[in-house]
């Protein structure tokens, strides 16, 4: 069952590394804008950056999903998977940063 779920969390990373490699690095080629419902390259120019901070949002998750379940004595791997996790999702940080 370990093993299974090691091989999960890879799969995971991975996908996570190939959308943060489409949003961010080769966002503007019609490819890749095509495949996530943009209709111009004038729309993908305009939504670049937003793609680009999207991209790494999944970077993050994939460092997460690489790091967590990560041999570790003192748990700090689990602590820097989960942190990764944390910074990548805005809904899961406590309400009292909200104004």
């Amino acid at each position: 069952m370990i093993l299974a779920s090691l091989v999960f969390a890879l799969l995971a990373a991975l996908l996570h590394v190939y959308i943060f490699i489409m949003e961010s690095i080769t966002w503007t080629q019609p490819a890749t804008w095509k495949r996530f419902g943009v209709t111009s390259q004038a729309d993908a120019d305009t939504t670049r950056p937003l793609a680009y901070n999207q991209g790494f949002y999944n970077l993050f998750l994939a460092a997460g999903a690489l790091a967590a379940p990560g041999p570790s004595p003192s748990g700090t791997l689990r602590s820097v998977g989960l942190w990764f996790s944390a910074v990548a999702d805005p809904c899961s940080w406590p309400r009292s940063f909200s104004p």
